[in-house]
This record gives C-alpha cells, sequence and structure tokens, in this order.
C-alpha cells in the first residue's frame, strides 16, 4: 500500500493524455519455505491483475488490487505447501491506451 500514491499517478498521467486506459498490475514474489529435513528451499512466482479499462482515476480500487494479489498467493499456496513470502522481487503497472470506437 505504501505505493498506491505513485500508482494512483502514473494511471493519472496517462488519463490525463490518452483518456482512457487498458491496464493490469503484475507482481513478482521470492518465497522460501523449510523442508521437514531442515532443508530451505526457494522459489518465485508471478502474479498478475486482470486487464481493467479506466476512464476516471477515482476508479483506481487500490485495495482491490492487493485483494486480487493475496487471493493469487492464496491460491498459489492453496495445496499445504508452507511458502512463505520472502519479499517482492518486481512490481509492474502496464497500460494501453483505450480506443473503444477504433479499431
Amino acid at each position: 500500500m505504501d505505493n498506491a500514491h505513485d500508482i494512483r499517478c502514473l494511471l493519472d498521467d496517462a488519463l490525463n493524455t490518452l483518456h482512457s486506459v487498458k491496464w493490469y498490475g503484475t507482481i513478482d514474489i521470492a518465497f522460501y519455505r523449510t523442508t521437514s529435513d531442515g532443508d530451505v528451499q526457494h522459489t518465485t512466482g508471478r502474479f498478475r491483475t486482470q486487464p481493467t479499462i479506466m476512464y476516471n482515476i477515482w476508479d483506481l480500487d487500490v485495495e482491490g488490487i492487493a485483494s486480487e494479489f493475496l487471493l493469487a498467493i492464496e491460491n498459489f499456496n492453496s495445496r499445504s505447501s508452507q511458502w512463505v513470502v520472502d519479499h517482492i522481487i518486481d512490481f509492474k503497472v502496464t497500460l494501453a491506451p483505450f480506443r473503444p470506437a477504433q479499431g
């Protein structure tokens, strides 16, 4: 949530220029777990939000973005794999102009 202001500013700038955008967020996370014999294993995961069309910055739901990522992490861990989030490797917002009337 510390980056909510930066995300909002990025999308607001895009909306001021493009008037409407289609965007999604991607997060890369490093995980670790300790096996029954004491070894520490590491893995990474990439999670993405659903693409969203935005016309107004006030439509941005930062809590919804966080919830979508948390649900994806829970699904990643759903089979009792015991992975623990170590750190966030990367977070990106990808956006493109959205022009529904153009071909």
